[in-house]
């Protein structure tokens, strides 16, 4: 979770992992992970063992590119971490760095963030644990190791990414600030608020829930009992879902409407550009069920 929102920990109490087990769901250690890294870097094998987990052809499969992914222009502080290629292969991140082919992955739920990273090439291999919730702790870590490992000038990357989470987090701030006094304030919503009210369904997550309370609407997604939200009135036909559960990222509920005024469909965006990817919102479209009326 490279500079998202930081998500803030109200109480001890661990997530519910269980809509998101394969997710972040196994409880390990470094010595546990330690081994699973020399597992991948010798192809399927344990050092000195002699029964094999998977072939030297799957390993290679595993670290093929599949996707290519997009190059962000990354801030000032850490330009030079641009890489030339990026990809996703089979499970794996693939990716650049001073010639040498970097796989691996990320992980995170709250207060616990993980990074994998191996060099098939140098037969190196790390495994960070860390509490910080941003990106920037891991990777600071990552990077010292591979500087050191390749023989690279030392570079001091925790000020480095700490600059650049600065950055993000200034332009998230304009961005916001842009929408804010872009918004038509006088605005009011076509139809009457129960009008909005029903059963909505969306293909991949399925169904939710619009209700109208006291002098508002609140939205409550079925399979996800935390996510309840009060509806905001935005401008014109947009709501601003403000989530109860504050570890949810706000979003943006857009209706639109039929010729005749029915409700045709709403989508959902994320408020801030700094939400955690996590919140696939652009990726839902709201239909209803049944007639919004009441």
């Amino acid at each position: 979770m490279r500079g998202r929102t930081q998500r803030s920990m109200e109480s001890c109490k661990l997530q519910d992992l269980d809509n998101a087990g394969p997710a972040g769901a196994i409880n390990s250690s470094v010595a546990e992970m330690s081994k699973w890294i020399m597992l991948q870097l010798n192809h399927g094998k344990f050092p000195g063992r002699e029964e094999r987990l998977f072939s030297e052809a799957q390993s290679r499969e595993v670290w093929t590119a599949q996707t290519l992914t997009p190059i962000s222009v990354e801030p000032s502080p850490v330009g030079v971490l641009r890489p030339q290629f990026a990809a996703h292969a089979l499970g794996w991140g693939i990716r650049d760095y001073h010639g040498r082919r970097l796989v691996g992955h990320t992980g995170g739920v709250s207060g616990f963030v993980s990074r994998v990273i191996l060099v098939p090439e140098e037969s190196l291999g790390m495994v960070i644990l860390t509490n910080a919730e941003q990106g920037g702790a891991f990777d600071s870590i990552m990077y010292h190791v591979l500087d050191a490992y390749f023989g690279l000038p030392p570079t001091d990357w925790i000020p480095n990414f700490k600059d650049a989470e600065d950055e993000y987090e200034k332009a998230a701030k304009q961005a916001m600030a842009d929408s804010d006094r872009g918004r038509a304030a006088n605005s009011k919503p076509s139809l009457p608020l129960e009008k909005y009210a029903g059963v909505y369904n969306d293909a991949w997550y399925g169904p939710v829930t619009i209700k109208k309370e006291n002098s508002g609407l609140v939205i409550s997604l079925n399979h996800t009992p935390k996510a309840v939200a009060d509806l905001q009135h935005w401008q014109y036909d947009t709501f601003k879902a403000h989530w109860r559960d504050r570890t949810i990222e706000d979003a943006f509920v857009t209706f639109t409407l039929n010729p005749d005024g029915s409700i045709d469909h709403f989508t959902m965006a994320a408020v801030s550009p700094l939400a955690d990817f996590s919140f696939d919102y652009q990726d839902l479209w709201f239909t209803p069920e049944r007639s919004a009326a009441h």
